[in-house]
């Protein structure tokens, strides 16, 4: 299937935000545990719509182009990361070894990036099938996601931080957790609709958006403790 210029660049332009942030979350944040700091993330979420927009001008989009691109595009990142720039840029240079290069670099990387595309053509999928299908009143749309917002971040605090970690995060945590569920719910609802698949992606979704969040740049215990982060 191929797409018209500006779906092109939009259609990269969502590869990019949902592949770097499965390697964020899940390669980096989970498996690494580990903070290639900002130079990494700006250029990397510049290289993904790069390789893809030119890719998918001539490859089209679907399960075979992704493969395909995706390869490519791990190469480029492995080889550009060999011999061109050190991650840590701008405070803290490092030149990886060469197990985080080419032993666990290329399969994670590869598979990380392949999930963002995976993701994104779902979404692209998905949107055009209930954009005309799913129509309402903007504010009861917004209400929604509010609502909504307000009920995950309330179960969350009860359940989560309570019952299960037994540790009051403080005010701050929460006011930044219903910020970002708002805006996710409203985003996810309106490509990937309200239904029973999308409720339940969406939900796995935003858990690792709050976990990536909390690993690098949620502090718990503000405004009246000391901030710190979740182990």
């Amino acid at each position: 299937m191929f797409l018209l210029a500006k779906d092109t660049i939009k259609f990269s332009i969502l590869v990019a935000l949902s592949a770097i942030f499965v390697d964020a979350s899940i390669a980096h944040g989970l498996l690494w545990e580990n903070d290639p700091y900002w130079t990494y993330w700006i250029t990397k979420t510049f290289l993904i719509p790069t390789v893809f927009l030119f890719g998918t001008a001539f490859l089209g989009i679907g399960i075979i182009p992704g493969l395909v691109l995706t390869a490519v595009h791990t190469l480029i990142l492995e080889i550009y990361y060999q011999w061109l720039a050190p991650v840590g840029l701008p405070q803290e240079p490092e030149w990886l070894d060469f197990n985080h290069l080419w032993i666990t670099g290329v399969p994670v990387h590869f598979l990380a990036i392949l999930g963002g595309y995976l993701m994104a053509l779902w979404l692209w999928r998905r949107n055009h099938v209930v954009a005309e299908t799913e129509r309402g009143e903007t504010w009861r749309f917004v209400v929604y996601g509010l609502v909504t917002a307000v009920i995950i971040v309330a179960a969350d605090g009860v359940l989560t931080q309570t019952v299960l970690l037994r540790d009051y995060p403080g005010i701050t945590f929460f006011v930044q957790h219903l910020l970002i569920s708002f805006v996710f719910v409203c985003v996810w609802t309106a490509y990937a609709g309200a239904g029973r698949l999308g409720w339940t992606i969406g939900a796995l979704m935003l858990a690792f958006v709050w976990t990536t969040y909390s690993m690098y740049l949620g502090p718990r215990g503000l405004p009246l403790d000391q901030p710190h982060y979740s182990g």
